[in-house]
């Protein structure tokens, strides 16, 4: 029986990390996501999850992608996977792969408890690196955010960092993301 159950989900996972290895289109994407969701179970999800790890980057990028498309209900799987996220981000080198779990962690909740140093470390540094895309740099200060918002001398700190950006022209994202950042730092604090 264990040898059956095994080969299962061996071929399940053959299955969709052959269909992540190709170039998908948005279209692809919307249909994997919506064949998970509607029609697979914790299984499928499971699967897809696994495949963020795949050593092939263009399986693991389509693998979040696909993610990236979940509706909010079926987003809460993820909840119990947020620590494994942030782990997966610390590791990346792959700005895609990067900038898709961002978002994807973006979208699930940070409470005072789930609060990793290390973790916002990440960001902090990311906000302030000049080498690195817009949309990294972007979502790890929303990041940085919902992470220091809970602890007063955080946000102190938060505030610090933003300030050193007062002396760089940011682009459009980023100067937005600083904004809606400080906004937010004034109505909760």
């Amino acid at each position: 029986m264990a040898d059956g159950v095994f080969c299962f989900y061996a071929l399940l996972y053959m299955e969709w990390r052959k269909r992540l290895s190709s170039k998908l289109h948005l279209e692809d994407v919307r249909a994997l996501a919506t064949e998970i969701q509607e029609k697979g179970g914790d299984a499928d999800k499971e699967m897809l999850f696994a495949l963020l790890s795949d050593a092939n980057s263009k399986v693991a990028g389509n693998a979040a992608w696909v993610f990236s498309h979940f509706r909010s209900d079926q987003r809460r799987w993820l909840y119990g996977k947020q620590q494994v996220l942030i782990d997966m981000v610390m590791r990346t080198k792959n700005p895609t792969l990067l900038r898709l779990i961002l978002s994807l962690l973006l979208r699930l909740p940070f409470t005072e408890d789930t609060l990793r140093t290390d973790f916002l470390d990440f960001c902090l540094l990311h906000i302030t690196q000049t080498s690195a895309p817009v949309a990294i740099r972007s979502l790890c200060l929303y990041l940085a955010y919902e992470q220091c918002r809970f602890f007063p001398e955080l946000t102190k700190e938060l505030r610090a960092i933003l300030s050193i950006l007062e002396s760089e022209a940011l682009l459009p994202g980023l100067r937005t993301a600083k904004r809606n950042v400080l906004h937010q730092l004034k109505q909760n604090h």
